[in-house]
Protein backbone atom coordinates (compact mmCIF):
# COMPACT_ATOMS: atom_id res chain seq x y z
CA UNK A 1 0.00 0.00 0.00
CA UNK A 2 3.10 2.34 0.93
CA UNK A 3 4.95 1.42 -2.28
CA UNK A 4 1.67 2.54 -4.30
CA UNK A 5 1.05 5.75 -2.76
CA UNK A 6 4.80 6.33 -3.14
CA UNK A 7 4.74 5.28 -6.95
CA UNK A 8 1.90 7.58 -7.27
CA UNK A 9 3.58 10.41 -5.77
CA UNK A 10 6.44 10.00 -7.90
CA UNK A 11 4.57 9.55 -11.29
CA UNK A 12 2.70 13.01 -10.46
CA UNK A 13 5.66 14.66 -9.55
CA UNK A 14 7.37 13.70 -13.05
CA UNK A 15 4.42 14.66 -15.02
CA UNK A 16 3.98 18.39 -13.32
CA UNK A 17 5.24 21.13 -16.02
CA UNK A 18 7.83 22.24 -12.87
CA UNK A 19 9.42 19.19 -13.74
CA UNK A 20 9.44 19.20 -17.05
CA UNK A 21 11.03 22.55 -17.27
CA UNK A 22 9.76 26.33 -19.05
CA UNK A 23 9.35 26.44 -23.17
CA UNK A 24 8.68 29.75 -23.48
CA UNK A 25 8.66 31.20 -27.73
CA UNK A 26 10.37 34.58 -27.79
CA UNK A 27 9.66 35.71 -31.28
CA UNK A 28 12.60 37.18 -32.88
CA UNK A 29 15.21 40.07 -33.00
CA UNK A 30 14.50 43.04 -34.58
CA UNK A 31 16.88 44.34 -37.25
CA UNK A 32 18.45 44.09 -40.95
CA UNK A 33 20.03 41.35 -42.59
CA UNK A 34 20.66 37.96 -41.37
CA UNK A 35 19.25 38.08 -37.45
CA UNK A 36 17.77 35.37 -35.02
CA UNK A 37 14.15 34.56 -35.68
CA UNK A 38 11.81 31.86 -33.78
CA UNK A 39 13.77 31.57 -30.57
CA UNK A 40 12.62 28.73 -28.09
CA UNK A 41 13.77 28.16 -24.67
CA UNK A 42 13.67 25.99 -22.32
CA UNK A 43 14.19 26.53 -18.71
CA UNK A 44 15.43 30.28 -19.69
CA UNK A 45 13.78 33.88 -19.56
CA UNK A 46 13.09 35.57 -23.02
CA UNK A 47 15.47 38.37 -22.52
CA UNK A 48 18.55 36.24 -21.79
CA UNK A 49 17.58 34.15 -24.71
CA UNK A 50 17.72 37.12 -26.56
CA UNK A 51 20.73 38.68 -25.72
CA UNK A 52 22.61 35.32 -26.40
CA UNK A 53 21.18 35.28 -30.06
CA UNK A 54 21.53 38.57 -30.29
CA UNK A 55 25.48 38.41 -29.60
CA UNK A 56 25.81 34.71 -31.36
CA UNK A 57 24.09 36.02 -34.65
CA UNK A 58 26.96 38.62 -35.07
CA UNK A 59 30.07 38.27 -37.46
CA UNK A 60 33.04 36.56 -35.31
CA UNK A 61 35.56 39.50 -36.18
CA UNK A 62 35.96 42.55 -34.00
CA UNK A 63 34.28 44.74 -33.27
CA UNK A 64 31.50 43.10 -33.48
CA UNK A 65 32.83 39.45 -31.52
CA UNK A 66 29.91 37.08 -32.48
CA UNK A 67 30.12 33.39 -33.64
CA UNK A 68 29.09 34.04 -37.80
CA UNK A 69 31.85 32.88 -39.94
CA UNK A 70 31.03 33.83 -43.56
CA UNK A 71 32.00 32.13 -46.49
CA UNK A 72 30.83 33.42 -49.41
CA UNK A 73 27.24 33.53 -49.48
CA UNK A 74 26.70 31.20 -46.78
CA UNK A 75 26.75 31.79 -42.90
CA UNK A 76 28.25 29.32 -40.43
CA UNK A 77 29.03 29.29 -36.60
CA UNK A 78 32.43 28.82 -35.46
CA UNK A 79 33.48 26.20 -33.16
CA UNK A 80 34.03 26.36 -29.79
CA UNK A 81 31.24 29.62 -29.70
CA UNK A 82 30.56 30.82 -26.12
CA UNK A 83 27.94 33.53 -24.69
CA UNK A 84 27.46 34.36 -21.42
CA UNK A 85 28.49 30.78 -20.44
CA UNK A 86 26.12 28.77 -22.99
CA UNK A 87 27.90 26.67 -25.41
CA UNK A 88 26.30 27.12 -29.13
CA UNK A 89 26.45 24.48 -31.76
CA UNK A 90 24.96 24.37 -35.47
CA UNK A 91 21.63 22.33 -35.24
CA UNK A 92 21.23 21.98 -38.80
CA UNK A 93 19.82 23.55 -41.65
CA UNK A 94 16.46 24.42 -42.70
CA UNK A 95 14.18 26.05 -45.61
CA UNK A 96 16.52 28.36 -47.70
CA UNK A 97 20.26 26.97 -46.00
CA UNK A 98 18.85 28.91 -42.69
CA UNK A 99 21.11 28.24 -39.96
CA UNK A 100 19.92 26.43 -36.89
CA UNK A 101 21.43 27.31 -33.52
CA UNK A 102 20.99 25.32 -30.15
CA UNK A 103 22.79 26.79 -27.34
CA UNK A 104 23.02 24.92 -23.57
CA UNK A 105 24.13 25.39 -20.29
CA UNK A 106 23.31 22.25 -18.20
CA UNK A 107 19.75 21.70 -18.50
CA UNK A 108 19.09 24.96 -20.00
CA UNK A 109 18.56 25.19 -23.75
CA UNK A 110 18.10 27.86 -26.37
CA UNK A 111 17.03 27.05 -30.18
CA UNK A 112 16.68 29.87 -32.96
CA UNK A 113 16.63 29.87 -37.00
CA UNK A 114 19.40 32.71 -38.53
CA UNK A 115 17.20 33.82 -41.40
Amino acid sequence: MFLTLVLVALAALAGSPSAAGTLRHCGAIRGEGVVPRSIVTHDVRCRLARKVANRVGKVARAPWHGCIVLSGTREDLKRGCVVRRFHCREAGRGAYDALKVRCTRGRQRIDWVMV
